[in-house]
């Protein structure tokens, strides 16, 4: 255990050195730094978006199903959500 989390600190050390190389490499040369992907807003959206998406496909689906099953009584329905 103890050497797998070794390895785990290590690699994540490694990557920070590697984007920290690039980044003074592009501080150096003076270009300009772009973050991209990293508006925690945008991100936050997106994920409660996704969120109400599959809401209305499950709604829709349970709806689908709810019309395969009808034979003129309520047996076999699905509360829709």
């Amino acid at each position: 255990m103890t050497i797998l989390i070794s390895i785990l600190i290590s690699t994540i050390n490694l990557l920070c050195f590697y984007f920290g190389l690039r980044i003074g490499q592009k501080v150096a040369k003076k270009e300009e730094i772009k973050i991209e992907g990293l508006n925690p807003v945008k991100v936050i959206d997106a994920i409660s978006q996704s969120k109400e998406e599959t809401k209305e496909q499950e709604r829709r689906r349970i709806i689908a199903e709810n019309i395969d099953n009808y034979d003129g009584t309520g047996i076999g329905q699905q509360d829709i959500p």
